[in-house]
């Protein structure tokens, strides 16, 4: 995810920002979140 993020963004601290946030995200939905496919086919 980190490696997709930052040959997006072409910056480093913006890429690991991207991935922190997405997975604080994941964390806080944790009891809603129903993943129906692999978790790597979710992210």
């Amino acid at each position: 995810m980190y490696a997709r993020a930052w040959s997006r963004t072409g910056d480093e601290q913006t890429a690991q920002d991207i991935v922190q946030e997405l997975f604080i995200n994941l964390w806080e939905r944790r009891q809603d979140i129903q993943i129906q496919t692999s978790f790597l086919k979710y992210l």
